[in-house]
Order: C-alpha cells, then sequence, then structure tokens
C-alpha cells in the first residue's frame, strides 16, 4: 500500500497536524463567545466578518494531505539567556586627593603701646656764689656772682624770723632794697632759675643791720 492509498489515521504525522489544527479551531470557538460573537458567519461587534472559515478533514481514499495547521510547538522550551551577573561597580579612576592641610589663619600682630618719650634730665643750676651786700642811704645794695646755665634769680628776704620770697625773675646778678628799716637786720638768700625751669639750692645767708 503507498502513502497515498493510506488511511489518514494509519500516518502519525498527519494525525498529529489533525489534533493540533482540532485544538486550534477549539480555542478560536471559545475565544469568540468569550468576546460575545457567534462562531462561523456572525458579525464582529465592529460589523466586519470574523473571517474565521470551518477545516472539513478530508475523506478516505483522498491523496491530498489536509490543510496545513500551525506547526506543532516543540517539545523543548526555548533556551532563555542566561542572566548575566550584575557588574560590579567600578571603582574610581584614580586615587582621590586628599584635602590640604587647612593653615591657620594668622592673628594680626597688635601693635605694642608707644612708649612716651623720656623727658630730657634737667641740667642742674648751679647754686650762686659771693652773695654780698651795703647799705646805701634808706637801701641795701646786693650782688652775687652769675651761675652756669642761670637764666633767672629769685631772692629772698627774712627779719629776725624765716625767710621768704623778695623779688622773682630778676635777669641782672644784682637787686636793691629799697624796703628797709633803720635798726633792723636782714637775712638774703639768692637762688638761680635754669632754662628748663628748675631751680637751684639757695646761696649761703648773707646778714646786714640797717642803721
Amino acid at each position: 500500500m503507498t502513502d497515498q492509498t493510506k488511511p489518514w489515521w494509519a500516518d502519525r504525522s498527519r494525525r498529529v497536524r489533525l489534533e493540533i489544527t482540532g485544538i486550534a479551531l477549539a480555542i478560536v470557538v471559545v475565544m469568540s463567545f468569550l468576546a460575545g460573537t457567534n462562531f462561523g458567519g456572525g458579525n464582529s461587534p465592529t460589523g466586519e466578518p470574523t473571517g474565521v472559515a470551518e477545516a472539513s478533514p478530508p475523506g478516505f481514499g483522498q491523496g491530498t494531505s489536509p490543510v496545513q495547521g500551525p506547526t506543532a510547538p516543540s517539545i523543548y522550551p526555548a533556551s532563555s539567556p542566561s542572566p548575566s551577573p550584575a557588574a560590579s561597580p567600578t571603582s574610581p579612576q584614580g586615587t582621590p586627593r586628599s584635602n590640604p592641610t587647612a593653615k591657620p589663619t594668622p592673628r594680626p600682630t597688635s601693635n605694642p603701646t608707644p612708649r612716651p618719650t623720656p623727658r630730657p634730665t634737667a641740667t642742674p643750676v648751679s647754686t650762686p656764689t659771693g652773695l654780698s651786700g651795703d647799705q646805701t642811704g634808706k637801701h641795701v645794695d646786693l650782688t652775687w656772682q652769675a651761675s652756669a646755665g642761670a637764666v633767672a634769680y629769685d631772692v629772698y628776704r627774712g627779719e629776725g624770723g624765716g625767710i621768704t620770697l623778695l623779688a622773682k625773675g630778676l635777669t641782672k646778678t644784682g637787686y636793691r632794697d629799697l624796703t628797709v628799716t633803720a635798726g633792723v637786720t636782714y637775712s638774703y638768700q639768692v637762688s638761680a632759675i635754669g632754662s628748663n625751669g628748675s631751680q637751684s639750692p639757695r646761696s649761703r645767708i648773707f646778714t646786714i643791720k640797717v642803721v
């Protein structure tokens, strides 16, 4: 018996294809029912024919092959690509720069307190020497020697007690006392004044009795 006269159920490959075709048709019918359409001639919700045609199995002894259905699925599952391992984080390029050590802010130097300018040391004025005097009429004339550095002289007088200032700021080395009284004894002293205001000690005492 040739392949063309062999009944269709005797051909295993044909039988498998027919079974697959039947399963596919059943799925289409179920899907159409669920979608609310009539299988084989009804209108789709959009008014267009579904376009699904029935396939009739071939008769016995026919030499033509049945309608080719969809290819049978492979029994081996499709291999899925193996997931690549997660890439490890790449270390940063280069070594990070270290922060330079912060330099301390220099403190402003405080201005030193200015020291007061020392005053020049006063040159002491020497004490006048050679004080003497004479009575002329009703007054007494006094004289003395000039002192180094002196610009003026002060004259002091006392009568039987303490000596007090009689004349001040004399620029000459002599003085006439016009306020004397006869019968009274007078005591005199002189001091020199320097250019910076310093004053020398008083001279020795000169005593005279007015007659």
